[in-house]
């Protein structure tokens, strides 16, 4: 039985057939076992799976802008910056605009990391990042 209706996948950036093949490789299936089952070939399958992956992370960054269009708070963190400082900034900031960050420092800290990896040089900003801080609290890093 799919996790899904036809209705529900409608109302996504997913045909039914990529909603499928996503639901049956989520359930461990090889594209070669998907293929058979849904009588297509291996690279139709990855074909459609690689389009379907990229509709997601399309709508996930549009997902992504839309909150930040509101967001009532951005903070800039510049060159030369130690990312270790940066916490402190975001939650006064964040404490003038009456919101409360669902990060702690040091998830705060380990997300600058992960998600602007490239702008780091160890724990030194080399490029600029941009901190938003949604109005629910949550961060966004760039």
């Amino acid at each position: 039985m799919p996790a899904f209706t036809d209705e529900e996948v409608l109302e996504t950036f997913l045909t039914p057939t990529q909603a499928k093949i996503l639901e049956l490789r989520a359930k461990g299936y090889t594209q070669a076992q998907v293929a058979q089952i849904l009588g297509t070939t291996r690279a139709n399958v990855s074909i459609t799976e690689s389009r379907a992956r990229k509709n997601i992370q399309k709508a996930a960054r549009t997902l992504e802008l839309f909150n930040k269009i509101g967001a009532p708070l951005m903070i800039e963190v510049g060159r030369g910056e130690d990312i270790f400082n940066v916490p402190k900034k975001v939650f006064a900031c964040a404490t003038e605009c009456g919101i409360k960050v669902k990060e702690n420092t040091l998830s705060l800290i380990e997300k600058i990391e992960r998600e602007a990896k490239r702008k780091l040089n160890g724990r030194v900003v080399r490029e600029d990042i941009r901190i938003t801080i949604l109005k629910d609290g949550r961060v966004i890093v760039d």
